[in-house]
């Protein structure tokens, strides 16, 4: 959607990713980059070598650190035991 100035409004997705990628991870990468419009934050502690378009921002992290960065914003234990537990924080991620 474009606003009255002409520009698009921008859209953040933030994916928390640890462990290797699936083999088509690259056509992934690809139809992001067909996304100009979103910023695609992918917190992962993957080192495989990639094209990374523009408007995907690769953010190397431990699952570890991650917990903790999550950890800072709330008062009550947030208990991620392992990455798949991630998804339950999806609604709060904006707070981190």
């Amino acid at each position: 959607m474009m606003n009255g100035d002409n520009n698009y409004k921008k859209i953040a997705l933030i994916i928390p990713y640890f462990g290797n990628f699936k083999n088509y991870f690259q056509l992934f990468l690809t139809s992001c980059k067909n996304n100009p419009t979103i910023d695609w934050l992918i917190y992962t502690d993957s080192i495989e070598a990639y094209e990374w378009p523009e408007n995907v921002h690769k953010i190397t992290t431990t699952f570890e650190d991650f917990k903790q960065r999550i950890q800072a914003n709330f008062d009550f234990c947030v208990c991620l035991d392992k990455p798949y537990n991630c998804a339950i924080l999806s609604l709060h991620m904006g707070k981190c």
